[in-house]
């Protein structure tokens, strides 16, 4: 994906008038449709959703339900990151980008960045889906044109750009890896997709370890190698269902991907097993082996630095820098191992409890 950066003051009025316009429709959106605001807990950060009326309250808040906390838990003098949702085709307000020519030659999914004393702006646009974020304000945009033509898939990963780019700022790196383990520690799981990671977690599902996530978690390296959990959400392979017949409520109440998956709220059929993360104590390689029994094999920081980092940075682009530093941290500290997936998914839990313990 390309990037367009500019930093010349010159060109202050265009991005500038852009945002404040982006800001005014929404405002003009939620007069319209009303407003419903949900607040959660992400990462130990605050996180605030104002929803210009009911459309996309529904598709964007299951994935997340499991971080909500009341309005009496949150703190309005801590720092937290506000996020407008809204939706063209239910308030009758279009998203004014076309009109603003610091937009000009920008193609269909490209980065575009603009810096400068007084703005951080980073931004994009693709299929009538825009993501917005004004970093100096704490403030993003989520618009749709459409909300019935929204991808299933950011339903399952709910504004994960945005999450991407505003949690790197606070050293939290969104990863393209899934995390299973005890309140006291856990592993991360790790690979490209159709490798196993989601058949890793899922197992985990019926054994006393916590389930953060088996497609992507945040984490951080400071004070400690963290995984925070930040969607709920889990994805099964429709013709590996019967593999999973405790799924069976939550496969009746899913949405179907185009990949052949089915997308499932673990936390609405077990809310026992989501966790909020847990400290990690090694980096597993999910593999499927075709044997019956599930083992470990000690491998290389190099081996899950290629599982990890370029599915990451190709999936989650903007902030590489940072990205790059938080990732390799992480893996030189922890050590690594493939987990050899064998037939006989039982024993996947047991496998890694008995390294845990």
């Amino acid at each position: 994906m390309g990037k367009n950066h500019s930093n010349n003051k010159k060109s202050v009025s265009a991005p500038s008038v852009f945002f404040e316009s982006v800001v005014k429709t929404f405002r003009n959106a939620e007069a319209k449709a009303g407003s419903i605001t949900k607040f959660y807990r992400i990462g130990n950060c605050l996180v605030r959703l104002c929803f210009a009326g009911p459309a996309l309250v529904p598709l964007i808040t299951p994935a997340l339900e499991h971080l909500e906390i009341e309005r009496e838990q949150w703190n309005p003098k801590a720092p937290f990151l506000k996020v407008c949702l809204a939706d063209s085709a239910s308030t009758g307000e279009k998203m004014p980008c076309a009109q603003i020519n610091g937009f000009k030659g920008m193609g269909p999914g490209k980065i575009w960045i603009f810096q400068n004393d007084f703005h951080d702006i980073i931004s994009q646009f693709t299929d009538g889906l825009f993501h917005i974020l004004e970093k100096c304000q704490n403030l993003a945009i989520f618009w749709i044109n459409d909300v019935a033509k929204l991808p299933v898939c950011e339903s399952g990963s709910p504004l994960l750009k945005i999450f991407h780019w505003w949690m790197n700022e606070r050293g939290r790196q969104l990863v393209h890896a899934g995390a299973v383990g005890l309140p006291e520690k856990g592993v991360l799981l790790v690979g490209k997709g159709g490798t196993g990671k989601s058949t890793t977690a899922l197992a985990c599902l019926c054994s006393n370890l916590g389930y953060a996530g088996d497609d992507y978690c945040l984490v951080s390296t400071k004070p400690r190698i963290y995984a925070h959990s930040l969607y709920n959400s889990g994805k099964i392979k429709l013709e590996d269902k019967d593999h999973f017949p405790f799924l069976y409520p939550a496969l009746n109440d899913s949405c179907k991907l185009d990949t052949g998956k089915a997308l499932v709220f673990i936390h609405r059929h077990f809310p026992e097993k989501t966790s909020n993360g847990f400290p990690l104590k090694a980096i597993f390689i999910p593999q499927i082996s075709g044997l019956k029994h599930t083992e470990l094999r000690q491998v290389s920081p190099a081996k899950a630095y290629l599982a990890l980092v370029p599915s990451t940075i190709y999936q989650l682009p903007g902030v590489e820098q940072k990205a790059f530093q938080i990732m390799g941290e992480m893996i030189k500290k922890l050590p690594c191992y493939v987990l050899e997936i064998g037939t006989d998914l039982s024993l996947i839990p047991d496998t890694i409890l008995n390294f845990l313990g």
